[in-house]
């Protein structure tokens, strides 16, 4: 097959080496230089291919890329972030390695997901230097530089580029063993403030107002509206409060993260989280809350059964097994925001590995070739474009 054929021994290597490439540069979430040195590298690849390249500017995070090839219908979105949770100067401890023996490459952000960003450029080479000129469709890539800590300002970009998208794939990593995603569980943060009044402990504690008494009852009520039948979770992350044993405390915090399967566990969970917070268990206290649901569920809409047979053909035609998953991962990805704009999508295009933010992050480098050739083919048949003959 033609599409395959171009994964040459030399482009493998090309592609090894800007996988080594992207590796070997620091780029956190909060440093957007480096974030932008990744932009810089695609931004060069995509305009070469002759796509449309617009930077769109990040304000309090790094610049993001999208990038638009051909016109008319149907049109495929394609995304992947360039920030990775590491701090500055992870790459100077520990660069990217490869173990050609055990067939496995190491580093930071190497599978999440740089990878990920290796497989699509490629894919979309592949897909392109097969294609005859006689075909409509459009290509669409986004790149963004704040995934991480929740895509707090490249969100805002999505309603325009998904405008008229009529599928979307995620290049994030799918699951440990291959397994595409197709649900992800909605995430909400919230941020408990209780105000009490301070007081001597020994000689006058009836006078103060206990915050952290107040903070400890709620975040009890509050774990207790966790469902394991629905899979709904509740992790108090962090708590905090008082300053010397000897005085009542006047202030207490903590954060709290919840993840949902639905948007009915979401609605319950946001009843929950005002309920309890409307609670005084304590006289004298008062809570504040901040904070909600900033990725809603990723759930299955129409167009979805249509890319999981495109994903089987594909496989098919190379002897790849594919799975889908059949229960949502509790790890939350663009793929929530994509899918609440009602464009289906399927996530876990990247390459498949383990260690996700760790110091033990890696990727089967087969995978890397596999899930290439894998994506290209579901483009073209997702597009409809013949292959040039041989």
């Amino acid at each position: 097959m033609i599409i395959i054929d171009y994964l040459s021994r030399e482009r493998k290597r090309e592609m090894l080496l800007l996988l080594q490439r992207l590796v070997d540069i620091d780029s956190g979430s909060d440093y957007p230089s480096g974030v932008d040195r990744v932009r810089a590298i695609f931004q060069a690849e995509y305009e070469q291919m002759g796509f449309n390249v617009r930077v769109l500017p990040g304000k309090d995070y790094a610049d993001h890329l999208f990038g638009e090839y051909g016109s008319g219908e149907p049109s495929v979105f394609l995304i992947g972030h360039m920030d990775t949770v590491f701090p500055v100067g992870t790459v100077t401890r520990r660069p990217f390695a490869l173990d050609e023996k055990k067939g496995k490459a190491f580093g930071p952000g190497v599978l999440d997901m740089k990878s990920g960003l290796v497989i699509m450029l490629y894919a979309i080479k592949a897909l392109l230097h097969n294609s005859s000129e006689a075909h409509s469709g459009t290509i669409r890539v986004f790149l963004n530089g704040d995934e991480e800590p929740g895509s707090r300002e490249s969100r805002n970009h999505l309603p325009q580029c998904l405008r008229d998208v009529k599928w979307a794939l995620s290049f994030e990593p799918p699951s440990p063993d291959g397994t595409i995603t197709t649900q992800r569980k909605g995430v909400g943060v919230y941020w408990f403030t209780v105000h009490g009044k301070a007081a001597h402990a020994g000689d006058n504690p009836e006078d103060g107002a206990n915050a952290i008494e107040q903070l400890m009852h709620l975040l009890i009520e509050l774990t207790q509206c966790a469902d394991d039948e629905e899979g709904t979770t509740v992790n108090v992350g962090t708590i905090e409060g008082g300053e010397k044993p000897y005085v009542v405390p006047e202030l207490a915090r903590a954060t709290i993260d919840i993840r949902v399967a639905s948007m009915s566990e979401l609605e319950r969970m946001q009843q929950c989280v005002e309920r309890v917070a409307s609670c005084c268990y304590v006289e004298g206290t008062k809570t504040v809350i901040e904070g909600g649901f900033h990725r809603p569920p990723m759930v299955a809409v129409p167009g979805l059964d249509a890319m999981k047979e495109a994903v089987v053909t594909a496989a098919r035609d190379l002897d790849f097994p594919v799975h889908f998953s059949k229960s949502p991962r509790g790890g939350a990805s663009d793929s929530n925001l994509i899918v609440a704009q009602g464009v289906p999508c399927l996530d876990g295009m990247g390459a498949v590995g383990g260690g996700a933010h760790t110091e033990g992050e890696f990727i089967e480098m087969q995978s890397l070739y596999e899930k290439t050739s894998l994506a290209a083919l579901i483009l073209r048949t997702l597009l409809g474009w013949r292959s040039k003959t041989r």
